[in-house]
């Protein structure tokens, strides 16, 4: 085993913030029917998909660490 392993998982628009409309308040996205209902036909809205890819790279970048 390697003695120096380096970590590339990296977390996934970590700089979005919400008032440029890049990620979604957490409250909002707690109860957003598209995410509570899975993706529907139409287009995609960023705000919601950067937070679904947000969390789960935050998830695991972290496990990863």
């Amino acid at each position: 085993m390697p003695t120096s392993v380096i970590n590339e998982i990296l977390s996934f628009c970590p700089q979005g913030t919400i008032a440029s409309g890049d990620i979604m308040a957490l409250e909002d996205y707690k109860n957003d029917v598209q995410r509570l209902r899975g993706h529907q036909p139409g287009i995609a809205r960023r705000e919601l998909e950067n937070m679904a890819l947000r969390q789960s790279s935050f998830v695991a970048a972290g496990l990863a660490q």
